[in-house]
């Protein structure tokens, strides 16, 4: 399979797919890894740490300003 982003950086490319088999779990969603996966800037692990960060703390926001019942895990 030819990598979808990062085609020269193993190590961030196998990091992604990492993160893309959470998704059949609920730990992760297509488009915020994708968009995530897109601001980083190749090669600079700095840059890899800064856009997660910044996804998971959007995220976060989002859960903690839900409403009530969207917040409950239904299974």
């Amino acid at each position: 399979m030819e990598p979808i982003f990062f085609p020269d950086n193993h190590s961030f490319w196998y990091e992604t797919l990492r993160i893309f088999g959470h998704i059949a779990y609920g730990g992760a969603d297509f488009g915020e890894v994708a968009v995530t996966a897109q601001r980083i800037v190749p090669d600079d692990y700095d840059s890899w740490y800064d856009e997660w960060l910044a996804t998971a703390d959007r995220v976060a926001g989002a859960a903690r300003t839900a409403h009530r019942v969207s917040r409950v895990q239904r299974w």
